[in-house]
């Protein structure tokens, strides 16, 4: 069986980095997209609003799964 593969959204976030940090723990392979440089090991930059982000995010991390964490904030 082949090893599963998570496209996480708002990785760079409270949530989404602990969420990756789990699922390196168990083997899991992880991509995030994010918005801005940050200290997840595997990513994407894009946004959630721009479509072709997305498909580069996909086509680049080929998941099994996705877990959407990102959050849009107006303030």
């Amino acid at each position: 069986m082949s090893r599963p593969r998570v496209l996480v959204t708002g990785a760079s976030g409270f949530t989404g980095s602990h969420l990756i940090r789990l699922l390196e723990q168990e083997g899991v392979e992880t991509t995030g997209l994010i918005r801005a440089p940050s200290a997840v090991r595997r990513a994407v930059i894009g946004d959630l609003a721009d479509g072709a982000s997305l498909v580069r995010a996909v086509e680049q991390s080929r998941p099994t799964h996705v877990a959407h964490l990102a959050a849009a904030l107006h303030g």
